[in-house]
């Protein structure tokens, strides 16, 4: 009965929405709270954790020049944001106050908690500045067509996914995770396998493997096909080193503020912002990764 009430709910804030106009009606977050409660009914896959060795980055008290930042789930606290969210306030307030340290920002999804053209033209001309600016999308930013179509106006839509930057003089891979259905691309393994580095950064957002589900926001939209861990890591080069900053996690108070697990050759760092007392960030310079505790 709660799931025909739930399919209920979801095909009539549907018809509302078309009837009203994108965004108009809260169509968005009657749907939200639908998946809450879906899935808090599902069943999450047994996940073996010994599989993995638990990591720790250092804290960082100061953030020091040509610093390079990762924020994931950017609008913080699902429940306290609405329509005219910008980035979490903690976000904001962060990275005006360092700007002039931070020479890349890296978004790891869900930048906005309702996207906008003047929200992306904001992002650029307040905070592009001292940095350059990269957005590895969520599925805020572009799994509704409405969305997509936005992001595509944008600054943002011009570049062709994976995209392949540089931070600290090491190869910085950042993927559309929405669009590849969370599993990692051809394009994405050809790309880290062809880079001469021994040292190679992948900025996502959804978890790319099963075994994290756990640690992600939410499980409802993850496709049948995902892939172990003990997968993933054959398909890419053993010889080098990977770390997978992943932006879906942090955004309620039952998840961890930062999460590191280390599976052979390859680092899973997960983070995301929730309005949540001790929200971090991942720093990375030439000293390697850190956290930062937003005030």
């Amino acid at each position: 009965m709660k799931n025909l009430l739930i399919l209920f709910t979801m095909f009539s804030c549907f018809i509302m929405g078309l009837a009203m106009g994108v965004y108009k009606f809260p169509p968005f977050q009657l749907i939200l709270e639908a998946k809450k409660i879906i899935l808090s009914e599902s069943h999450l896959p047994d996940v073996n954790f010994g599989n993995f060795e638990n990591c720790t980055l250092p804290q960082a008290s100061v953030i020091e020049d040509n610093s390079h930042v990762f924020i994931g789930h950017a609008y913080g606290s699902p429940s306290q944001s609405n329509n005219a969210s910008f980035l979490s306030q903690n976000a904001y307030t962060f990275i005006k106050k360092n700007s002039s340290k931070l020479s890349t920002l890296v978004f790891t999804g869900d930048v906005f908690y309702i996207p906008s053209i003047r929200k992306w033209s904001r992002l650029v001309t307040e905070l592009s500045e001292n940095s350059d600016i990269f957005i590895a999308p969520g599925n805020h930013d572009i799994a509704r067509s409405d969305s997509l179509d936005i992001f595509e106006m944008s600054r943002f839509g011009e570049y062709q996914y994976p995209i392949l930057s540089n931070v600290s003089n090491t190869p910085l891979i950042i993927e559309n995770s929405v669009h590849s259905n969370w599993n990692v691309p051809i394009s994405t393994i050809n790309l880290a396998n062809s880079i001469d580095s021994s040292e190679i950064i992948i900025a996502r957002h959804n978890v790319p493997i099963e075994d994290l589900l756990p640690l992600a926001n939410g499980q409802t939209s993850k496709p049948a096909d995902l892939v172990l861990i003990k997968d993933l890591v054959r398909k890419l080069d053993s010889t080098k080193s990977y770390y997978w900053i992943i932006g879906d996690s942090g955004a309620h108070k039952s998840l961890a503020r930062l999460s590191c697990l280390k599976y052979d050759n390859h680092t899973f760092i997960l983070n995301g912002l929730g309005g949540v007392e001790g929200d971090t960030v991942v720093i990375y310079n030439h000293q390697g990764f850190k956290q930062y505790i937003l005030p």
